[in-house]
């Protein structure tokens, strides 16, 4: 037998783990539907900013204090 693997055949470890990959597919996902809103708080209470987001950026953090 040949167990020769053929390139094509490998696996893609270019990508990242598939938690990885679902956050940044609903962070696509999400931006896309709220392309209002400057950040998006992902599943791992993470904030990130809204790739889509068509807005005036303030870059201002949402957790941040201005008070």
């Amino acid at each position: 037998m040949n167990y020769e693997i053929h390139p094509d055949d490998a696996e893609d470890h270019t990508h990242g783990t598939p938690q990885q990959e679902a956050q940044k597919e609903m962070i696509q996902i999400y931006g896309l539907e709220k392309h209002d809103h400057e950040w998006i708080l992902t599943d791992y209470d993470v904030w990130v900013k809204n790739p889509y987001f068509t807005g005036v950026p303030t870059n201002i953090h949402p957790e941040d204090d201005f008070r």
